[in-house]
């Protein structure tokens, strides 16, 4: 049981969504912008798999972007991103 305390996992911190046409992002190139309804304020939803575990605020620590988690999700009442 203690080796399951060790197994790596992936998570995914989800900072916005946008639906977009596919035309629309086959104009993309380097120096494009894709702008999402996200402000500093908004939660980002920290993800395993498909199920949201967590959901906090973006913020900085250095040079680096940092998520403050606000909440630890119960993963059986939430709903799950499909990959």
């Amino acid at each position: 049981m203690h080796e399951l305390w060790n197994t790596d996992i992936d998570i995914e911190a989800i900072l916005g969504e946008q639906r977009l046409t596919l035309g629309e992002v086959l104009r993309w190139k380097p120096g494009s912008q894709i702008f999402f309804n996200t402000d500093p304020e908004t939660f980002v939803d920290m993800v395993c798999g498909n199920v949201v575990m967590f959901r906090g605020k973006v913020g900085r620590k250095k040079d680096a972007l940092a998520i403050k988690i606000e909440d630890v999700l119960d993963p059986q009442k939430e709903e799950s991103y499909d990959s």
